[in-house]
């Protein structure tokens, strides 16, 4: 076991954040998690964290909770908001500004308290378009010149640049069974609603379990100015994702929505029709060979099983 740690987390009672604190508290680190209001308190003592109230905007209100709380490490999950290709999308609609705000908000509070290390948790969209498993060199781009893409290529640059030691993670599209969009989908296939699922086009998965352990390696390790793709073994299509869950859950296959619908309905974002037109693979090989990072939950489907017993388990799905 790594030597405890004050931990504190952004965004900690998101569905990510949750399955983050929960690991990181097993290994025996102090974490503070920011969140709002008592309901998400609440959620923070069941995983064992210190809840912090702070807009995560405002670097003074961040300088003075972890001017409290004393961090070694902090994790930056703020940027993994929107990260899911199973919601209807609002998460991207003022992304871009609000990023760039709490990344700058992050970095000064940061500097002020003398944090030794930041975990920073990206995208594998940033690869864009890609013709073979892209690895940690391959060009970024920001797909469909959107700017909440460009928001966080920009992102990951002011960490890097920045005086304190940090590494990026680049994960896939999150799913696990506190992602309450299954849910949706659940109830979605019982009224008979379809779905829209864009081209087909493969893209990098990741379970939440996967995405945490591998978070909690690098908060341990500290790989100073390293990049890693963190995904599972198995790209595949939201087409092909969603019509697995609907079998596991003996739904039968849900019907496909035309864009031309999706557009008119609203609910689906320009940056999701993008993404969901582009192929986006990429190899995980450096996170296994330096981290000793492997996906416990390699292939969507068993990645499926494991939420849906949770769900089940917790009467979020019949």
């Amino acid at each position: 076991m790594a030597e405890p740690m004050n931990v504190f987390v952004t965004a900690g009672t998101s569905p990510l954040g949750r399955v983050v604190v929960r690991q990181l508290v097993a290994r025996g680190h102090k974490v503070m998690a920011v969140t709002q209001g008592k309901a998400g308190a609440d959620l923070a003592h069941q995983d064992g964290a210190i809840p912090v109230y702070a807009d995560p905007t405002r670097a003074g209100e961040l300088r003075s909770m972890m001017a409290m709380a004393k961090p070694n490490v902090v994790v930056n999950l703020t940027p993994q908001l929107p990260n899911t290709l199973l919601h209807d999308g609002k998460d991207w609609r003022g992304f871009a500004a609000s990023l760039k705000a709490t990344t700058a908000a992050l970095l000064q509070a940061s500097q002020a308290t003398g944090v030794s290390f930041i975990v920073h948790p990206s995208d594998t969209l940033l690869y864009g378009e890609t013709h073979s498993p892209a690895d940690e060199n391959a060009a970024r781009t920001a797909p469909g010149s959107h700017a909440a893409f460009q928001a966080a290529i920009d992102a990951e640059d002011t960490i890097t640049s920045n005086a304190i030691p940090s590494s990026v993670l680049r994960m896939g599209y999150l799913y696990g069974a506190g992602d309450h969009n299954l849910a949706l989908y659940a109830d979605s296939f019982r009224v008979g609603r379809p779905f829209y699922a864009g081209s087909d086009k493969k893209t990098a998965w990741l379970h939440h379990e996967d995405a945490a352990r591998a978070i909690v390696q690098v908060a341990e390790q500290q790989p100073k100015g390293e990049v890693f793709n963190i995904a599972d073994q198995k790209p595949v299509s939201l087409a092909t994702f969603i019509e697995e869950y609907a079998q596991r859950l003996g739904a039968g296959k849900p019907g496909r929505l035309p864009r031309r619908l999706a557009e008119f309905l609203g609910n689906i974002t320009d940056e999701q029709f993008t993404l969901l037109d582009i192929t986006t693979e990429v190899s995980t090989a450096k996170a296994q060979s330096q981290l000793g990072w492997k996906a416990q939950y390699p292939t969507y489907q068993g990645g499926l099983d494991q939420a849906l017993r949770m769900m089940r388990a917790l009467d979020k799905v019949r």
